[in-house]
Order: C-alpha cells, then structure tokens, then sequence
C-alpha cells in the first residue's frame, strides 16, 4: 500500500495475486502447539531465551514433516 501506483507496483500485485496467494498455509494447530512447548520449555530451563515467532514456525514445520530454509544464518 505505502507503493506509488506504476510498473513496480503492478509487478508486485501481480506476483501477489499469481504466486504468493497460491501458496498454502499451515495453521499453528494443536499438534504444533505441543510441539512448540515441548521444544521450548527445555530450552529456556537452559536458560536459553528462544523467539516465540521463529518456534511456531519450527512447530509447523516440523509436524508437517517440513525442512525451514532461511537466510538469516544469525539464528
């Protein structure tokens, strides 16, 4: 919305409404949910603080039997 209207901005709705919006989303559901809890309470017992975010996606990835590739190589 903060894009002025031109080409730019038409190439990005159309990669929005011919791509991004085919993909499927996984829900943060109660298998996930354990998943998360079960991975994170041992964590911070270590005392190792862990983002809230970055483990719900770990938990969909991971009931879904899913590999998360990123290229934030900090975390």
């Amino acid at each position: 919305m903060r894009l002025a209207g031109g080409r730019r901005r038409r190439a990005l709705e159309r990669y929005l409404d011919e791509v991004v919006a085919l993909l499927e989303v996984l829900a943060y559901d109660d298998r996930a949910a354990v998943w998360h809890a079960s991975t994170r309470a041992p964590l911070e017992a270590l005392g190792w603080s862990t983002s809230f975010a970055d483990g719900q996606i770990a938990a969909v990835a991971a009931v879904n039997d899913l590999v998360v590739v990123t290229r934030n190589v900090g975390h």
